[in-house]
């Protein structure tokens, strides 16, 4: 689901704001409206209580503010109809950044209605996630490597640097040197790793190498050219299903969304119109 980063700004606003002198419980109940779905009034507008519901629920999703009461969530949704007021008082739904941004966030809204309503249609299963778990932490999976590599932006860089370790040039050092990874300023140290934490090719190269040695070819990888080195291994043991259930669910959920997403874009017409604009780089 993605996250409102914006929404999550207003509501910490508005939730931090409430003083102590300020009684919601007691200045609401009065305006309590016979009506079973109406929650309270302001100023002659009615919120209702499934608006409450949708906030708390938009809030539990970015995972931003925490878990938060009935009457919190309360208070921010008071706060924030007031300044949506105050703002159709100005006129601020006039300007043109509304109507964009508001087309945005209908779209964000349907959008993420949709997955949701996609993935209860096909629900994952106890056993795909116990399938999965197999297939993560049984056999070969269950081996860590202990990782460095250097990383470069060509394959004639890469040859170079294999010639240097070669004629004996520390891979520590080199990746010191020469590497363009995030990881350089520790040797390239990339910690220990399992198969299902590489791309294919990287895959392929680690599990070709003997503890102790280095590739002798330059592997083409997602983040470019690199050279691995593969310091040791070990066989771990695997964690309980219990423990990791949520990750794998999670995992094959966001898998199978984009699946679905693929499928529908493979199956649309998509025509860009102005791709020079995409190009354009921001101030």
């Amino acid at each position: 689901m993605k996250v409102n980063k914006t929404l999550t700004l207003i509501c910490l606003l508005l939730l931090t704001g409430c003083q102590e002198d300020w009684n919601p419980a007691r200045d609401y109940k009065s305006l309590l409206s016979p009506d079973k779905e109406s929650l309270v009034r302001i100023n002659g507008r009615t919120l209702k209580k499934s608006e409450l519901t949708a906030l708390k629920q938009e809030l539990s999703l970015q995972n931003k503010v925490g878990k938060i009461t009935n009457q919190e969530a309360l208070d921010a949704l008071v706060r924030m109809d007031i300044l949506a007021q105050e703002a159709r008082a100005i006129g601020l739904q006039k300007e043109p950044e509304y109507a964009a941004r508001r087309l945005v966030r209908e779209k964000q809204l349907l959008a993420d209605l949709a997955l949701d309503h996609y993935l209860s249609a096909h629900p994952l299963t106890e056993q795909d996630i116990e399938m999965e778990y197999s297939k993560r932490y049984t056999g070969e999976n269950r081996r860590q490597y202990k990782l460095r590599r250097i990383l470069v932006n060509t394959e004639a860089d890469a040859k170079k640097l294999i010639a240097s370790l070669q004629m004996g040039a520390g891979f520590v050092d080199l990746a010191k040197l020469s590497s363009i990874a995030p990881d350089a300023k520790q040797g390239g140290d990339l910690s220990w790793l399992s198969l299902v934490d590489m791309d294919l090719p990287m895959a392929q190269a680690v599990m070709n190498l003997n503890d102790g040695a280095f590739t002798q070819t330059p592997v083409n990888t997602l983040a470019g050219w690199q050279i691995f080195f593969r310091e040791s291994s070990r066989i771990q043991d695997p964690p309980s299903y219990d423990a990791v259930r949520q990750i794998i669910y999670d995992d094959l959920a966001k898998e199978r969304a984009e699946n679905h997403i693929k499928m529908l874009l493979d199956k649309s017409e998509v025509l860009f119109m102005d791709l020079d604009f995409v190009k354009i780089v921001d101030p």
